[in-house]
């Protein structure tokens, strides 16, 4: 199955720290998806958008069914921070693909939006 990482999960080592070894996870491209990027200070948060300007630029990861389970535990899934959605990727390639992402799930009202990850900082 393909996820869409925009935030700390592009960094393919930070992807193995947290789902460990001996599980498929494999770079297949980067990518845009419609939505509002928001810093929320160690990380960002996505939010949906159906505006055509709104992208957000990142990696399509290839992971198995236990990589995806430990990657909702990081998310905070669980908890309710994130929610994981469905979203169509349009490929730098032009390829448009089908991949799991990881949604917002809280209030954004005073949040600074932010073209991509990480922001510029100063």
């Amino acid at each position: 199955m393909t996820l869409f990482a925009y935030g700390t999960l592009q960094d393919p080592a930070k992807v193995l720290t947290v789902v460990g070894t001996g599980l498929q996870v494999q770079v297949l491209g980067g990518g845009r998806v419609h939505g509002i990027l928001y810093d929320l200070g160690d990380y960002p948060g996505l939010r949906p958008s159906a505006k055509t300007a709104d992208t957000v630029p990142g990696m399509v990861l290839e992971i198995d069914d236990a990589a995806l389970a430990r990657l909702d535990a990081y998310e905070g899934v669980p908890d309710g921070l994130y929610v994981r959605e469905r979203c169509t990727v349009q490929m730098d390639d032009g390829r448009a693909t089908a991949a799991w992402v990881y949604v917002y799930n809280r209030p954004t009202h005073g949040l600074r939006r932010i073209a991509a990850w990480p922001p510029p900082r100063g």
